[in-house]
């Protein structure tokens, strides 16, 4: 019982950490490796919580507290940073034409 309380507290402290760690990375051209890496911590730190080296505990861990690798929350932040990009684009094109049409 005490070991679920701890890593209960220590995910919630993760899950204010990470946005944190991976703020505005979605701007930056990240390599594969640059990603693996930032999972890589990630799952060692889960790992020591849930004191496990069973990287399919840990899946389950991750999929029942509903806690996202970096990787794939940096991947969701970089579609919505270039869909937004792409429609300032657009709004900008469209006022330089009425402007100068």
């Amino acid at each position: 019982m005490k070991l679920a309380m701890l890593a209960n507290r220590l995910l919630y402290t993760l899950h204010k950490c990470i946005p944190i760690l991976i703020y505005d990375l979605e701007c930056f051209a990240l390599t594969k490796k640059d990603l693996r890496s930032l999972d890589f911590a990630v799952n060692r730190f889960l790992m020591k919580i849930f004191q496990s080296n069973n990287s399919e505990i840990i899946a389950e861990c991750r999929r029942y507290f509903q806690f996202n690798l970096p990787s794939e929350l940096i991947e969701k932040k970089k579609t919505k940073f270039e869909r937004n990009y792409n429609r300032c684009i657009l709004l900008l094109r469209d006022i330089c034409v009425r402007r100068y049409s």
